[in-house]
């Protein structure tokens, strides 16, 4: 029989390159003064697929005092024997009744049988839940969870887009008529129809369109009584009726435009980096830098029965950018530049070629590596977010 394939586990840095952290440039006397952008590599933190069900399963053990999926089966014997029971003599049947109760109860954590057990199912995946996402939560305090730390030179770009999703749309005539009488104006067609809500509880829409056409009745001398109501249907359905009167009468409806808002998005980063080995020492550091990169950006097979159905998601990253200390001695964090939350990378581009032609060193190391690097952040950046000096 095969023997199943180790499940893949992202290694830290220390066990893939000997030390917590990667550097280029190497030279310590000119690495990045003053300032530089840090990566940390970090294991998406979360329970995984065997450890939720471990724990969902708890949950079902604890209500149902066995497996789920055979509860039902055990309910049935249950009512089995008790109707057996039931049939039987009827000196002693209470006692059978009761000790047939109690062996229950004694393999089910002393509750009791639950004909309809479907909120039991719900309570137990309910708390499970709950357990999961505490378990989550514990293992965002860890530190073990980081892989490692790569430090480069500032990039060339650095650009934050905070951006807002607006669009010009249409509300027609009976829409801004509602718009305005929700807002409180009282002019014209907006009057009408505002009266004919507050005078009784009909539906605003109806009302509106009531408003609108008895409004435009009124402004073009229409009798009373020609049909009027009847075209309030079709004007507010766009019929044909509605571009008939508009052709007749030599008008046009006004669209009535508005800008309305519809979101954000996530914010997103491109960084380019540009790579000069100037020693054998240097073309290792960046060989190193750049497989890291590939690799934790790279999902996973999930071990397992299910073969290849499933796949791990990539690591995630925290970008920071760093600025020498007054003192010299360390880096901290750039009060002057946004910070950026975590982030997902979703493309490493990698040319060995920069200069349209290849050139190496006599061992075959290319003289210059362009790498580009491009990051979603996985939460959106809200206005509270940016308040304090030193936000996102």
């Amino acid at each position: 029989m095969a023997t199943e394939d180790k499940a893949y586990e992202p290694k830290k840095f220390e066990e893939s390159v000997g030390k917590p952290h990667l550097v280029y440039p190497t030279d310590a006397t000119n690495k990045f003064y003053p300032e530089c952008i840090s990566f940390t590599f970090q294991k998406r933190i979360g329970v995984g697929l065997k450890e939720a069900a471990e724990i969902i399963g708890a949950a079902f053990s604890e209500r149902f005092g066995s497996n789920y999926e055979n509860y039902a089966n055990e309910i049935a014997a249950y009512e089995q024997k008790k109707d057996t029971i039931m049939a039987g003599p009827e000196e002693g049947r209470k006692i059978a009744l009761g000790d047939h109760l109690a062996e229950w109860k004694k393999n089910h954590n002393e509750q009791e049988p639950d004909l309809n057990n479907f909120q039991r199912a719900w309570s137990a995946t309910k708390d499970g839940s709950k357990e999961i996402v505490r378990r989550n939560l514990e293992l965002k305090k860890e530190s073990k969870h980081i892989l490692g730390t790569v430090y480069l030179n500032m990039p060339q770009t650095i650009q934050f887009d905070n951006d807002a999703n607006w669009s010009g749309r249409s509300l027609g005539a009976i829409g801004n008529t509602i718009k305005n009488m929700v807002s409180g104006d009282t002019s014209g067609a907006a009057s009408a129809s505002k009266g004919a809500v507050m005078g009784q509880s009909g539906a605003i829409g109806g009302a509106a369109i009531g408003g609108t056409i008895g409004f435009l009745a009124d402004k073009l001398g229409l009798p009373a009584g020609t049909g009027v109501g009847a075209l309030a249907g079709a004007f507010a359905g766009g019929t044909g009726i509605q571009d008939g009167l508009e052709a007749s009468l030599g008008v046009a409806s006004n669209p009535y435009e508005e800008m309305m808002f519809s979101g954000i998005s996530f914010r997103t980063f491109n960084f380019d980096f540009l790579f000069r080995p100037q020693n054998e020492v240097e073309i290792e550091e960046v060989e190193k830098i750049i497989r890291m990169f590939r690799t934790h950006t790279r999902p996973s097979y999930v071990n397992g029965a299910m073969g290849h159905s499933f796949m791990n998601n990539p690591q995630e990253f925290q970008i920071r950018f760093l600025t020498m200390t007054q003192d010299e001695k360390d880096y901290t964090p750039n009060p002057y530049l946004p910070q950026i939350k975590t982030c997902v990378c979703d493309k490493v581009t990698t040319n060995y070629t920069p200069q349209s032609v290849w050139t190496s060193y006599k061992a075959g190391a290319p003289i210059a590596i362009t790498m580009s690097l491009s990051f979603k952040e996985k939460e959106l950046v809200m206005a509270k977010d940016i308040e304090e000096r030193g936000g996102y």
